[in-house]
């Protein structure tokens, strides 16, 4: 048991799955776990199982020799998922040991002949401490107390039903029925920052509908087309201005965009002038915001490439927020990143800002093409269309190419040098790096990841730019460069969106 599960988590960590509490993660920890157990019925009480990682190399290594590469990597894993364990077994331990008694001295007394653990306490013990089932029947077995599987069983699955009745409603809560009836809005934003006589399709305030919106009113406007990116995928969405039918007069500031319901942009706005049903207005997007946006995005992905050069290949992104003055990138990893580590992820990153190397775009590219032949990494577990995009920056054939619709630069030279701190853990098997880029509004300047985009816009209206600061005037953009309709995307050089 221990050594055919040693080398079956072995090759996992291996291959770049590590311990968690789902999917192939979860399978796993339970792997390792029970592989623990057995040690310890063994009386092998001490983390051990790490040290089998090097015994399965040495026997593994001719038909595999990628071990040689990640065995120190793969027992470092395992060994924290051992202490982790540990220190899971000592607490919940103490509480299986207190229920137990009882039943024990009961059952030595004759008071109840067949004492029964609860199920309902036995799920307690599993949910809240992650104390392995098997261990608790057999701790049970071993004391003569029978184990109340259906009373588990019976908990388990009402944890279900609550988890499933909570998630529906919060799907029904932002299913606003105002949004339903709405025809998609057409993005217009990978081939410009500025779109004209745009229909004002319905307007909302407290998330009700209404005819207009007065001076100092602050609501929702949906338009039949739009140049605003929406917040999705961890980027913050487009921020700017509506105009009137004039060309001049600043009709509402958009404080944000987003997705209420798929396919429909609902642009957060403050009106600045009374604005109806039916009105047409200019959609301009403020390029600054944008552009602060784009050079983080693009910094997010280099930083996750880094990591993966770095710690392996194992690290996947497991959240991240891309804004406009700062970045934030959750990833899985084991255990804390060691200041070289850091430091060599700092000079990667830096290393590929310098070389400035071109983003290629490859669009409705079939995956199975993606994959196999531009070596894109497919995240387990994201679902993909059947055709996708594919964004590569130079070459880097150990790095990433990635696939997906947000905004990126379009050579990496709009970006400035950086330095990465010491990332804090988010939870278990996963840290956090928060990286704040200065944005100021005041000087449309990105400290951190870069001052001026590589291929500055230019050329939006006179009343845009009035809005802009005195250093930043003439820099918004009635359109963006053409490439922007397919470069606008990806960012870690090859994976899939």
């Amino acid at each position: 048991m221990i050594a055919d599960h040693s080398r079956a988590a072995t090759f996992l960590i291996s291959d770049g799955v590590i311990p968690s509490n789902e999917g192939r993660g979860y399978v796993l920890r339970k792997i390792i776990r029970r592989a623990i157990t057995h040690g310890r019925l063994l009386g092998q009480n001490k983390p051990f199982l790490h040290q089998m990682v090097f015994a399965v190399r040495d026997l593994m290594q001719d038909a595999y020799p990628e071990l040689k590469e990640t065995a120190d990597r793969v027992s470092k894993a395992i060994l924290a998922e051992e202490t982790r364990f540990a220190h899971t077994m000592e607490v919940g331990l103490k509480k299986l040991e207190d229920d137990l008694q009882p039943l024990v001295l009961s059952a030595r007394n004759g008071s109840e002949p067949t004492p029964i653990y609860s199920g309902d306490k036995a799920f307690k013990l599993y949910d809240t401490f992650g104390m392995p089932l098997d261990f608790m029947q057999d701790a049970a077995r071993d004391q003569g107390i029978v184990f109340d599987q259906a009373g588990f069983d019976a908990a388990m699955d009402e944890q279900r039903q609550r988890a499933k009745a909570s998630w529906k409603g919060a799907a029904k809560q932002t299913a606003n029925p105002e949004y339903q009836k709405l025809p998609t809005s057409v993005f217009e934003g990978y081939r410009q920052t500025r779109s004209e006589a745009c229909e004002v399709l319905a307007l909302l305030k407290n998330g009700q509908g209404v005819k207009e919106l007065k001076p100092g009113d602050e609501g929702e406007a949906i338009l039949d087309h739009t140049p605003f990116y929406a917040e999705a995928g961890g980027q913050v969405g487009d921020r700017g201005w509506f105009y009137s039918d004039d060309h001049n007069t600043v009709v509402a500031d958009v404080t944000g965009c987003y997705y209420p319901v798929q396919g429909v942009r609902a642009h957060k706005i403050i009106a600045k002038q009374p604005i109806h049903l039916g009105d047409k207005v200019d959609a301009v997007v403020d390029t600054g915001v944008r552009e602060a946006t784009m050079r983080n995005h693009t910094a997010t992905h280099l930083l996750h490439a880094g990591l993966r050069e770095v710690l392996g290949k194992h690290v996947k992104q497991a959240g991240s927020l891309v804004a406009p003055g700062h970045l934030r990138f959750d990833f899985s990893h084991f255990t804390s990143v060691a200041d070289e580590e850091l430091q060599d992820i700092e000079d990667i990153i830096n290393k590929e800002v310098l070389r400035n190397r071109k983003v290629e775009t490859i669009a409705n590219v079939p995956i199975d093409v993606a994959v196999n032949e531009y070596h894109a990494m497919a995240l387990f577990g994201e679902k993909y269309g059947d055709k996708v995009r594919v964004i590569r920056i130079g070459t880097l054939p150990r790095r990433p190419i990635t696939i997906r619709t947000n905004s990126g630069v379009w050579a990496r030279g709009g970006m400035q040098s950086t330095t990465v701190t010491a990332p804090p853990s988010v939870s278990k098997s996963v840290s956090r790096i928060s990286v704040p880029s200065r944005y100021r509004r005041s000087t449309f300047r990105t400290s951190l990841w870069g001052a001026i985009c590589q291929r500055p816009l230019s050329g939006v209206p006179n009343s845009a730019a009035k809005h802009a600061p005195e250093s930043n005037r003439g820099k918004h953009s009635q359109s963006i460069d053409p490439s922007f309709a397919t470069n606008a995307a990806v960012w870690q050089s090859p994976m899939i969106a």
